[in-house]
C-alpha cells in the first residue's frame, strides 16, 4: 500500500451551505462511511444554522483529485 500525501484546506463552515459541490462531497464521505443522517450535510448545515457562532471551521484532506476526509472544528 503506497502512502498518499494528504492537502488540507481550511475555510469558514459556512461554505459547506453556500457551495453545492462541498455538501455533495460531505455527503459521499458519509455514505462511505456509515450514512448516518444526523451527519449527512443538510443536517450539519441546520446544526450549523442554529447553534454555531460563524467561526466554525470545515477542514477538507484532498489526495488523487478527490476529498479523502472533512471534519468541522471550532477555533478556540
Amino acid at each position: 500500500m503506497s502512502a498518499r500525501t494528504l492537502s488540507w484546506h481550511r475555510q469558514p463552515a459556512r461554505a459547506l451551505h453556500d457551495t453545492a459541490a462541498l455538501r455533495n462531497e460531505w455527503d459521499r464521505l458519509n455514505d462511505e462511511r456509515l450514512g448516518v443522517p444526523f451527519l449527512s450535510a443538510d443536517a450539519l448545515c441546520a446544526a450549523l444554522a442554529v447553534f454555531g457562532d460563524g467561526s466554525e471551521q470545515l477542514l477538507t484532506a484532498q489526495a488523487g483529485g478527490r476529498s479523502r476526509a472533512t471534519a468541522v472544528l471550532v477555533p478556540q
